[in-house]
């Protein structure tokens, strides 16, 4: 389950919050992308879009800010549902996403 969901207008979106902040360097960017990127292909199927290709968004998008106008104007505002819990990296990788682990353990080292 994700910590949250939020409508930003012409979408839902899934966001995993972590219990404890992994900084982002350098050193661990592509790391980070891979693990973003690997989450986003295990979630992806054809019931959670109806876009044929996946779309990869990078780790330093931003983000529409919950209350402000969605895509669809100030009519239709961002809206978030909390969800769920924060994620440990370690829940993660016990929950048996296989394509995670050598990102992660990549991440834990």
């Amino acid at each position: 389950m994700p910590t949250y969901i939020i409508s930003s207008g012409t979408g839902l979106h899934l966001y995993y919050l972590l219990e404890e902040p992994i900084a982002l360097h350098k050193s661990n960017a592509k790391a980070l992308k891979e693990f973003k990127h690997a989450l986003t292909e295990m979630l992806w199927t054809e019931d959670t879009s109806q876009l044929k290709d996946r779309q990869q968004q990078g780790i330093y998008q931003g983000f529409r800010i919950v209350g402000s106008a969605s895509k669809l104007g100030s009519r239709f505002p961002v809206q978030a549902w909390k969800t769920g819990p924060r994620w440990t990296v370690r829940t993660i990788m016990i929950c048996n996403l296989a394509k995670l682990s050598t990102t992660l353990s990549r991440l834990l080292s």
